[in-house]
């Protein structure tokens, strides 16, 4: 009878994990969904923007060259480009940091184990989720 119901809590455990695990595949999924749609729009837009200025160019008049470095000017597109790069490597070390935490955090498990049993031995002094104590 025992064994009956040990294998029902491990089956019940089993299936509790499998539905945490698909919970998470899907709000993973759902994150690059709206990720892939926000660089849709954004990508669309700079689309149109250069297929209006195609059509400029193609008229090779001076009131469309002038009206291109208008919008070359207003646009100051080395800022922009500054902005794009900084808002990347922005997003590179959310992503990078993320991930050391979570190493951190599936460490910080074990080592408690390890420094039980010995009094001498300290860790680094961070939290279990891997940020500094204030």
């Amino acid at each position: 009878m025992s064994e009956k119901v040990e294998l029902a809590k491990l089956k019940f455990e089993h299936d509790k994990f499998r539905q945490s695990m698909s919970i998470k595949r899907w709000e993973i999924v759902g994150t690059l969904i709206v990720h892939a749609m926000k660089s849709g729009t954004y990508l669309g837009g700079i689309y149109f923007i250069f297929a209006g200025l195609g059509v400029l160019l193609n008229e090779r008049s001076p009131e469309a060259i002038k009206a291109i470095a208008e919008v070359v000017k207003a646009t100051d597109l080395g800022s922009i480009l500054g902005y794009v790069w900084g808002c990347a490597m922005t997003t590179m070390y959310q992503f990078e940091r993320r991930g050391k935490k979570r190493a951190i955090q599936e460490k910080s498990k074990y080592q408690k184990e390890v420094e039980a049993g010995e009094p001498n031995r300290t860790s680094s002094g961070l939290t279990p989720t891997g940020e500094t104590p204030s």
